[in-house]
């Protein structure tokens, strides 16, 4: 009898090593990808160039209204509940690109990451710190095919980042050569980092909704997703058999070589995929957290880790270098009129840092009351007859498109000459 436990004994060990040992070359074979077929497989270049005449297609950048109005709407409110359903796609896998919805620019940035995996590269947020965007402002655009209610979800997500983090977002002006473009693409999508020149952030059916826009700004600010971490194996366990097989690259995992922040592996990041992503049959997860009682996907909000995340990247808690100081929030004593009589124009500075807190956007951040009152000659905002005139190079093509008319709190205040308003 012992003898016949014993068999049995070694039968089943025999039975789990032959099916361990067929799980890791199935997902091997799966991951294995050559160079030609990832080009095969997966999209190349930021889908935003091939629109044509997108300058005609711009909107106004969001009014210091519709940012202090932010927040999520019924619809929004109604989007997000769907997703958590395990039944719902996640919008983020729909645009067909590398890991869902990350852009990649080149087939020689593609093959840089397919060789960086192979070579157990740790990822978890880029550490080249010239894909970082300087002093942590993000210029953008927006298009205009965006509606009222939806420019309000995107508000609330960038005023989510300037409340929480270092970071903020700031209209693009003429000195902005680098900045991202927030239009209606297929599917949602970002570069991740800065990638220079323009940089398309689509947020297409499905994407406007709060976590999903977080998400992609976080690309955009330079994050990878969670589950690509050279750790994920011990917290999460991929279901290799139910993972749609040519998509199974989606699933590659980076360790040693660039930055994982320091921080714990975070099932509740908005970087982290859902326990359906990429399955075959939506019936079974293709992600099984190996923690009881925790899910992911969330497409909520930051996660402690998110936040901390992004501060680290970007060292908000970091002493601001003497050279660039931030502006006070306390306004210091003007300076005494001097005796002799004003010059023509008496709209001046007074600050001599005024200059380079312009240049990083601080008319329009979240320093902007300060700004407009001790640095008005910087900011273009003297209150002289002869200074109404447009505070931006693309006002008059969002006059042209009726701006004036859809978004007046923003437009009749900085775009003046084109919306014809000058006294």
């Amino acid at each position: 009898m012992h003898l016949v436990y014993f068999l049995a004994s070694v039968l089943c060990s025999w039975a789990v090593l032959l099916t361990e040992a067929k799980h890791v070359t199935v997902s091997n074979q799966l991951l294995d990808l050559s160079l030609e077929e990832a080009y095969k497989y997966i999209k190349i270049g930021d889908p935003v160039d091939d629109i044509k005449d997108l300058e005609k297609n711009i909107g106004a950048p969001l009014s210091d209204v519709e940012l202090a109005d932010a927040g999520r709407t019924s619809k929004d409110l109604a989007t997000m509940a769907s997703l958590q359903q395990d039944s719902v796609v996640d919008p983020i896998t729909l645009a067909g690109l590398y890991q869902g919805d990350i852009i990649i620019s080149s087939k020689e940035k593609l093959r840089d990451i397919i060789l960086s995996e192979r070579n157990l590269v740790k990822r978890s947020a880029v550490s080249n710190r010239g894909q970082l965007w300087p002093n942590g402002v993000i210029p953008y655009t927006i298009s205009s095919d965006f509606g009222r209610d939806e420019r309000r979800v995107i508000a609330g997500a960038m005023a989510a980042f300037q409340q929480k983090t270092c970071l903020s977002f700031v209209a693009r002006g003429s000195q902005h050569r680098e900045y991202v473009h927030i239009y209606k693409g297929d599917g949602c999508s970002s570069q991740v980092g800065r990638a220079g020149g323009r940089q398309g952030l689509s947020l297409g059916w499905g994407c406007v909704q709060h976590g999903t826009v977080l998400h992609e700004f976080m690309h955009a600010a330079g994050f990878w997703h969670e589950q690509s971490r050279y750790d994920r194996d011990d917290y999460v366990k991929i279901i290799w058999e139910n993972v749609i097989p040519h998509l199974a690259y989606n699933f590659n995992k980076h360790t040693s070589g660039t930055t994982d922040l320091g921080l714990p592996y975070d099932y509740n990041s908005l970087m982290h995929y859902g326990a359906h992503a990429f399955a075959q049959d939506r019936s079974r997860p293709t992600i099984v957290p190996k923690k009881r009682g925790v899910s992911i996907g969330n497409r909520r909000d930051f996660s402690k880790y998110d936040i901390e995340g992004l501060n680290r990247l970007y060292q908000c808690n970091e002493p601001t270098p003497a050279s660039t100081p931030a502006p006070k929030p306390e306004p210091t004593p003007a300076p005494k009129p001097e005796p002799t009589p004003a010059p023509p124009s008496s709209c001046k500075d007074k600050d001599q840092q005024c200059p380079g807190w312009t240049s990083r956007g601080e008319c329009h951040g979240r320093h902007s009351r300060y700004m407009n009152k001790f640095c008005k000659k910087s900011c273009n905002v003297c209150d002289e007859d002869k200074s109404c005139q447009d505070k931006s190079p693309t006002c008059s093509w969002w006059a042209q498109n009726k701006e004036c008319q859809r978004n007046p709190s923003y437009m009749l205040g900085n775009c003046r000459k084109s919306c014809g308003v000058c006294g």
